[in-house]
């Protein structure tokens, strides 16, 4: 037969503390009754009430810090710490622990939703430019691949099929090219149809692999599926040890994205890559 579970104790309430602290009250004020009558024969009566009333204030102050006191420092260095509080003490300090951290629980929740939303796209769920922004302030670009890319005439499709269409458009895309990279790798959604890839870890003798990697995601689009139409892409490749860079990585992978458009579209151009 399983042992059944023990229940850890609510611990007291602070009725108990100040009934205790009631109880100092009355044997004090008998006492000091005692001292004005100076009856005869009271002074041993005296003593025990005098004795019992510092047992009982004793342990009113002792349970005072137990119940009250300790688990208010410990409240206060949790809640300058951004910590869900401790739940002891009283049953009243518990029952307010366990309020306060259920208030916690949803800010924290409410606070993470905030933040993704700050820094990702509604529609497709990649990070957003202001994430991309985050993300660059902490980049080594010396070792990291960037792919600009965009929809090629994206506008026929909101012309042609309606607005929804270019939203599934966008989805399909943002599934296809997050489904071919890193998980460590950053997709972003610049705006409208724009796209970027930034790879860590991927100088110029990746380039093979990223080539590979953006063939398979043209072939995947270029089929109807999905809700959509066949879609093409442009891309345009910089990696941080490029030769000859006319700028920064992503000003580089921009105009590489540029000869792609020129050279036909549905075609990925590398800047200063020897692949």
């Amino acid at each position: 037969m399983p042992q059944r579970r023990r229940e850890r104790p609510e611990g007291l309430p602070l009725g108990a503390l100040n009934r205790a602290l009631i109880a100092v009250d009355a044997l004090t004020a008998a006492a000091l009754v005692c001292v004005v009558a100076r009856r005869p024969g009271d002074f041993r009566g005296l003593q025990a009430l005098v004795a019992l009333s510092l047992i009982l204030l004793l342990t009113a102050t002792v349970a005072a810090s137990l119940l009250v006191i300790r688990p208010l420092e410990r409240a206060v260095k949790h809640i300058r710490a951004n910590r869900e509080l401790p739940v002891t003490g009283s049953r009243e300090m518990r029952i307010l622990a366990r309020a306060y951290n259920d208030m916690f629980a949803r800010h924290s929740h409410h606070a993470r939703q905030l933040a993704y939303s700050a820094t990702h796209d509604a529609l497709t769920g990649l990070y957003n430019r202001a994430g991309f922004e985050a993300l660059r302030a902490e980049l080594e670009t010396d070792d990291i691949a960037v792919l600009a890319m965009d929809v090629d005439d994206f506008k026929r499709y909101n012309d042609t099929y309606g607005h929804d269409m270019g939203d599934r458009v966008l989805q399909r895309v943002a599934r296809a090219v997050r489904a071919e990279f890193r998980a460590g790798d950053a997709v972003v959604r610049m705006g409208g149809d724009e796209f970027l890839v930034v790879m860590k870890g991927g100088g110029t003798a990746l380039a093979g692999l990223v080539e590979d990697r953006m063939r398979r995601v043209m072939a995947r689009l270029a089929e109807p599926g999905e809700g959509t139409p066949g879609i093409s892409l442009s891309v345009g490749v910089a990696f941080g040890d490029r030769s000859a860079p006319l700028g920064d990585v992503f000003r580089d992978a921009d105009d590489a994205l540029y000869a792609a458009k020129r050279g036909g579209k549905g075609c990925c151009a590398f800047h200063g890559a020897n692949s």
